[in-house]
């Protein structure tokens, strides 16, 4: 009995012995090739543990047969699983099952050969990381053998393969050097960023996209293996992995100020929002090399061909980086060109290249595989900065404001449904010393500064409050009150009235011959020198007639109510106490020569006058009006209906000129 002992103790350590040199893993006949490789250890100590069990296998052997007679035996069976995890997998760690044990084995705190057990998939970029030892000694120069595997499959003891597992992931990035993935299906794209790579009896249902030349040339794949997608080199000048993006996030950070000097797309991408390339970069990130920034839209081989071109879409591209170009693939949407030497090399545009300074027109090239579908801009070359140029509403009204620029341009047509107010005190080309300035410019240009495009404005009402102000090269559509002196037009045309609300702002406009106006040239009442005075819409008549309005409410067209109304409050000839009170209705325009233009109709049903010396001109009045202060007049008016005063002395004090009618009859009422 002692003898059958110590010949199965031996046997069952020889058998261990023989099992490790094999560096085989066997656990339930589906053994894989995990060592300690936690602990970096060699493989020798290892077996250790395996004399342990010994006692254990003994009731397991053919044996236990032979002693029939002892039964007692017979229960051992429960810790025979035991020696399973025993043989060879010291680190059960190595064996996962599921993605988040995956994740941490494959990491940098990872172990150097993880193995799954079933097929595993996720929604999330994979990226086997850090540097690992195998426990083993390379044989030539005696230092410890560096490896990384992932094993998507398990094997008998024979190292038969009995299963074979799909990871599938949108991709993996290999940082791993000596790393392999070995005898399984990969579902995605490998991207491989360090050397001697390989793929073993493995399938890849995806592309393998090298980083950089020395992963590309050390990379292998055995004759059991094969890949459906391409073997792609991104360029090879992209040598950090942080210039090569696959999503939006990572390309706009890219792109910015605190980016990559060529920031490198492996797919295409879109946007729906304006991208910037923004920040001063050099060549390879090298000083000495000069300034340059790349947006690499393609892939090549290790000959530096190109092997793939990708599109790259958003509504504009604002290229703000010196010595930048888009290279070898499609911008979709418009290029705004700000900054000196940007080129275009094998790329097509998709859109219109617009440069906001003569000087990015000067310097751009392209050659002669590259395109534009839409024009090459020069947008007002007096616009050198970009917080002049325009392209939506929002930017528009923020330009013209007082807070604005001086040369507020528009790059498309833009349409409200709102009054616009150009406003503030700005000089040409910021500068003081070459005077004041304000411009509207509504066109683009070419180099030698000929219109390419124009543009129009379109909005019920613009009110010019600037000195020295002009609309140039385009349309407005709508109604331009002028209150500051100096407004031009030039080569532009005004579909609508232009309307003078002061003597000085009448004198001084000019329009060249190629500028035209398809209404009349209105001069507001002379003594309306504030734009509030002046009304196109009922609540403004309102606002301006009550005890907190304007000395003369003006309006410059026909008025229809069907509420009573008021004239109240107090109020003095031209704001001035020192020449007395006095309120005024103008129902009319006048030219610069005091000729009235038009005249307008205001409908109330009964108006009563409270102001004193208040008066009504050059329109006409339908409806009753009720008069309760001294000094009121009609000049020029004619008045569809009846007028009653509140007392004799205010009937007393009304006059009317011989111009003026009144349908109705005159009486004295209390009211």
């Amino acid at each position: 009995m002692r003898k059958l002992l110590a010949m199965t103790v031996a046997a069952t350590m020889l058998l261990s012995s023989a099992v490790y040199a094999a560096d085989t893993v066997t656990v339930n006949q589906t053994g894989v090739d995990v060592v300690a490789a936690a602990t970096g250890e060699a493989p020798v100590p290892a077996p250790a543990p395996a004399p342990k069990p010994t006692p254990t296998p003994k009731p397991t052997p053919a044996p236990a047969p032979k002693p029939a007679p002892v039964p007692a035996p017979v229960p051992t069976p429960a810790p025979t699983p035991a020696p399973a995890p025993v043989v060879d997998v010291v680190t059960t760690a190595s064996l996962v099952d599921n993605v988040a044990a995956f994740e941490k084995g494959i990491s940098a705190d990872g172990e150097w050969i993880v193995t799954t057990l079933k097929d595993l998939t996720t929604d999330k970029a994979l990226v086997l990381d850090g540097v690992f030892k195998n426990g083993k000694k390379d044989k030539v120069t005696g230092i410890d053998a560096i490896q990384r595997k992932i094993g998507l499959y398990t094997q008998d003891d024979k190292r038969n393969v009995t299963a074979s597992f799909s990871l599938t992931a949108p991709s993996i990035t290999i940082k791993s050097p000596m790393a392999s993935l070995e005898k399984g299906t990969f579902n995605g794209d490998i991207y491989v960023s360090a050397i001697n790579f390989k793929l073993v009896g493995q399938k890849v249902n995806g592309n393998v996209i090298f980083t950089t030349q020395a992963a590309k040339d050390t990379f292998t794949m055995d004759a059991a293996s094969s890949i459906t997608g391409k073997q792609i080199l991104a360029d090879v000048d992209a040598v950090a992995t942080a210039s090569i993006v696959r999503d939006n996030a990572a390309f706009e950070k890219a792109i910015s100020v605190e980016g990559s000097w060529i920031p490198s797309v492996l797919r295409d991408l879109t946007f729906d929002k304006e991208l910037v390339l923004d920040g001063v970069f050099y060549d390879k990130n090298d000083k000495a090399k000069g300034e340059k920034r790349k947006i690499a839209l393609y892939t090549q081989d290790a000959k530096k061909v190109t092997t793939r071109s990708f599109t790259l879409t958003a509504p504009k591209l604002i290229v703000k980086s010196p010595n930048a170009n888009i290279s070898k693939g499609t911008f979709k949407g418009d290029v705004y060109v700000s900054a000196p030497n940007f080129n275009l090399i094998v790329a097509k545009v998709d859109g219109n290249v617009i440069f906001t300074t003569q000087e990015a027109k000067d310097t751009f090239k392209m050659d002669a595989a590259s395109s534009i579908t839409g024009k090459q801009i020069l947008a007002d070359v007096d616009a050198v900065a970009t917080a002049s140029i325009v392209r939506d509403n929002a930017a528009f009204e923020k330009a013209i404001s007082a807070e604005g620029s001086w040369i507020p341009s528009t790059l498309r047509d833009l349409t409200f449904d709102k009054e616009l107010v150009l406003d503030g005190v700005f000089y040409d080309k910021n500068d003081k010393a070459k005077g004041l300035k304000r411009k509207i410019a509504l066109y683009t240009q070419d180099a030698k500064k000929v219109t390419t495009r124009s543009f129009t404005l379109t909005a019920p009402k613009l009110t010019v409050k600037s000195p020295n102000a002009n609309i140039s090269k385009g349309t407005f559509k709508g109604d331009v009150y002028v209150s500051a002196p100096n407004f031009n037009l030039i080569a532009a045309k005004v579909d609508g009235n232009v309307i003078f609300t002061t003597r000085e702002a009448m004198d001084t406009f000019k329009m060249d011959a190629a500028s035209s106006i398809t209404g009349n040239k209105i001069y507001a009442v002379v003594d309306t020198v504030a734009t509030a005075s002046i009304v196109d819409t009922n609540a403004a008549f309102e606002k301006a007639i009550s005890a907190e309005g304007s000395w003369i409410p003006s309006t410059l067209r026909d008025m229809y109510f069907t509420k009573d109304l008021t004239l109240d409050g107090i109020f003095y000839s031209k704001d001035d106490k020192t020449k007395g009170e006095k309120r005024k209705i103008a129902l009319y325009t006048q030219d610069d020569k005091r000729n009235v233009t038009n005249s307008f109709i205001l409908s109330v049903p009964k108006f009563f006058i409270k102001s004193p010396n208040a008066n009504i001109s050059k329109g006409t009045f339908i409806g009753d009006l009720y008069v309760s202060a001294p000094g009121f007049e009609l000049i020029g008016t004619k008045v569809e209906g009846n007028i009653y005063f509140s007392s004799q002395e205010y009937a007393q004090t009304f006059k009317m000129d011989a111009s003026s009618s009144v349908t109705g009859t005159f009486e004295i009422k209390n009211f």
